[in-house]
């Protein structure tokens, strides 16, 4: 939903600032040897594009051990892998750190297909020797949360304003799933509120 906003917002959609991978990229190039050439056909036709101009490429990242959802967000302009986290602990930084380093090699074997540019002096971003940044002041989750996803999504409809500040609550919850159900991308939409509305009739 959030590439499809992003081209819809674009002059050109294959030349978009920011690319918002799905999580099934990090999950492949976390647990299998990933056949590279064609994820990348299929990956970047469904969620990428041209790479002159990129700016920000979001990855959201499930750690299965602990059940819990974090994000990396590759930032080009600033050379930084940054780390958003709203629940970390000593005994689990080090290995989603692991994690994070481990798709930075992947993404910069793949921004080094000559196919993903136009310009030929462009060249694909060193991005494994990016630093990895963990901003602070931006908040955590509750002990008993289970919000881990919501703040994922805040972190990448918001894509790096006021310092991946957000607010997570009651309210946010209510218009992230709003959003999910109402987007013109979202192929059970009609079916969702057609439902809706027949429950409201049986509640009267």
């Amino acid at each position: 939903m959030l590439t499809h906003d992003e081209r819809s917002n674009s002059k050109i959609p294959r030349y978009v600032d920011n690319w918002f991978l799905p999580s099934t990229l990090s999950q492949f190039v976390l647990t299998t040897d990933s056949p590279k050439e064609s994820m990348m056909k299929g990956y970047r036709k469904r969620f990428m594009g041209n790479a002159d101009f990129i700016s920000k490429i979001f990855v959201p990242i499930h750690d299965k051990e602990n059940f819990h959802w974090f994000l990396l967000v590759i930032d080009v302009d600033t050379k930084e892998l940054v780390y958003l986290d709203s629940y970390q602990s000593p005994t689990t930084v080090d290995k989603r750190k692991s994690a994070i380093k481990k798709l930075s090699r992947f993404m910069e074997e793949w921004l080094m297909d000559p196919s993903f540019y136009d310009l030929q002096t462009t060249r694909g971003p060193k991005i494994s020797e990016f630093k990895i940044a963990a901003p602070s002041g931006y908040g955590s989750q509750g002990q008993d949360s289970n919000d881990c996803a919501i703040w994922v999504i805040k972190w990448m409809t918001q894509k790096g304003t006021d310092g991946y500040k957000i607010k997570v609550d009651e309210g946010s919850r209510l218009q992230t799933a709003l959003q999910l159900i109402m987007h013109p991308y979202n192929k059970e939409r009609k079916l969702i509120l057609n439902n809706s509305l027949k429950c409201k009739h049986k509640a009267k």
